[in-house]
């Protein structure tokens, strides 16, 4: 005799993981280099920092001299929250294991090796997300309350918002960038950049109830007795597999370099103190290889692959930077981001299951022996956004500079789409920080110029309360499969989400070649 899951039970358990896709809501609108994060990612027009493979590759054509930087950014999450009546989902981890996680970036550029033209390359991280949250789920549990009993009911009789029970997600994409700058005249620069898929990184962790909808089933097919009144904690982990592996958190990365963007942008010097930009960058396609690992507790374990298809949005954004006096310079920014048409964030999340096993003991057919083919969250559909992006700088001494930034981001999922794991809110940026030059002979004794820069960032997300019935994420369809079966349902009890997040960072430009003295660079 074999102890197998009954069908609606194994598919309320693996949909919830259907219901719960990762944002993109960090890393790429919090900024690569430190100093653009500490502007607010405001500067579009007169971007020249060693990010701007990603911020305008325009701006590469800005740097006169062979130059390299590198940075390092720390991003914690845990001050997170999310309230419902029984539970407590606040965020204990940025990432497992740490409460911490850490963003590297990388350029260097070249001028010189073709008149008017700088080459260069770049890298970092264009999206993130990442949450390792509490699950204390409530002690009452009622596993006759229908589908919401089999999903993990948050009370003695309610199927509500977080039945689920998110573990935890990790979400990371980094590109490596070749990137073109060239200055067409005295006024005007253009630039392109292609970034290619180098480190990715996907990870979600459920836990749930299996509930009235198990049963003892003898290899024959035939129904020996009813478990229908066992409630058991199921647990469902989907991560990409390592190919590469990494000494900072989250540890280890798969890789696609056939998988690409690109960005293209210009800038132009409209007045002797005024200055405009733009730049567009392209979605980042991205397909997960998934290991599927659903942990039934005495009801034994399935394993299983599957497939995931997500994008970075595409976005334009648009600036203007006025030097008001030779020490002060004030930049504004306006971006629009296109989330309603990147594939998993503006449209169904689908989850499509490998039709094998990798694991002795599977049934052929992969995750619930072939049952089922792939699993689709819905509606999952994300709005554009119209972001709001200011920076000031001002040179308190020659070698000196502070900065200072606001970003104002709305949120990018309405009441109807928005998941606790997806956290979407209305966000409020705020960035402060500092760039000192130094030259070699400070410490090094040689010629060339040193660039830090150090800063922070603190983001405030506004409190946001989902009422019972808004939001319509909760379930799941599983094409072909008992159509009908297991529907899309609302919450049943009222959520509020709100908090912060936070960024600190420091980089290091070096610039090859004796230092200058301008007001801005």
């Amino acid at each position: 005799m074999t102890i197998k899951l009954k069908l609606l039970g194994a598919v309320a358990l693996v949909g919830a993981f259907a219901a719960t896709p990762a944002s993109a809501e960090f890393a790429n609108t919090l900024g690569i280099g430190q100093k653009s994060s500490n502007l607010g990612q405001a500067g579009v027009a007169t971007a020249s920092d060693y990010d701007v493979f990603y911020v305008n590759p325009a701006g590469a054509a800005n740097i006169v001299t062979p130059t390299i930087g590198v940075g390092l950014k720390v991003l914690n999450t845990t001050g997170l929250h999310a309230d419902e009546p029984g539970f407590n989902h606040d965020v204990e981890a940025t990432v497992r294991g740490s409460e911490n996680g850490y963003l590297p970036s990388v350029g260097a550029y070249v001028p010189g090796l073709l008149p008017n033209v700088v080459l260069g390359v770049g890298f970092g991280a264009v999206q993130g997300f990442a949450g390792d949250w509490n699950n204390e789920q409530p002690t009452t549990f009622n596993p006759t309350a229908g589908l919401g009993g089999t999903l993990g009911a948050n009370g003695a009789d309610a199927n509500g918002l977080s039945s689920y029970g998110g573990t935890g997600v990790e979400l990371v994409l980094a590109e490596l960038t070749p990137t073109v700058g060239i200055k067409l005249s005295d006024k005007l620069n253009i630039g392109a950049s292609v970034g290619f898929t180098t480190l990715k990184h996907f990870r979600v962790g459920i836990d749930a109830f299996i509930g009235a909808t198990v049963a003892d089933v003898a290899d024959d097919g035939v129904v020996n007795n009813s478990l229908g009144g066992a409630a058991a904690r199921g647990h469902l982990v989907a991560q990409t597999s390592d190919d590469i592996g990494l000494p900072i958190p989250p540890w280890g990365f798969a890789t696609s370099p056939h998988e690409a963007s690109f960005t293209i942008g210009a800038q132009y010097q409209l007045l002797p103190n005024v200055a405009i930009g733009g730049v567009f960058r392209s979605e980042s396609p991205t397909e997960y290889d998934l290991d599927l690992v659903l942990d039934a507790g005495p009801f034994g374990t399935q394993r299983g692959k599957g497939t995931l298809k997500l994008e970075a949005p595409r976005h334009v954004q648009i600036g203007a930077t006025v030097d008001v006096t030779p020490t002060l310079r004030v930049s504004a920014d306006v971006k629009w981001t296109n989330w309603a048409n990147a594939t998993g964030i503006g449209s169904p999340f689908i989850v499509q299951i490998a039709s094998q096993t990798f694991a002795p003991g599977i049934p052929a057919g992969g995750l619930l022996g072939g049952a089922i083919s792939q699993l689709v969250a819905q509606p999952m559909r994300g709005d554009d956004t119209y972001s709001i992006h200011v920076g000031v700088q001002y040179k308190l001494m020659p070698n000196l500079e502070l900065q200072a930034g606001y970003n104002y981001d709305p949120a990018v999922f309405d009441e109807g789409n928005v998941s606790y794991l997806l956290y979407s809110s209305d966000r409020h940026i705020y960035s402060l920080g500092a760039t000192i030059e130094l030259p070699d002979s400070a410490l090094l004794g040689s010629t060339g110029t040193w660039e830090w820069t150090i800063g922070g960032q603190f983001v405030h997300y506004e409190d946001r309360t989902i009422d019972v019935g808004q939001s319509a994420t909760f379930g799941l369809g599983t094409p072909g499969v008992a159509p009908g079966a297991t529907p899309f349902s609302s919450n049943s009890n009222s959520w509020e989400i709100g908090g912060y997040a936070w960024t600190a960072g420091l980089s290091g430009v070096y610039k090859f070649g004796a230092p200058e003295e301008v007001a801005f660079k």
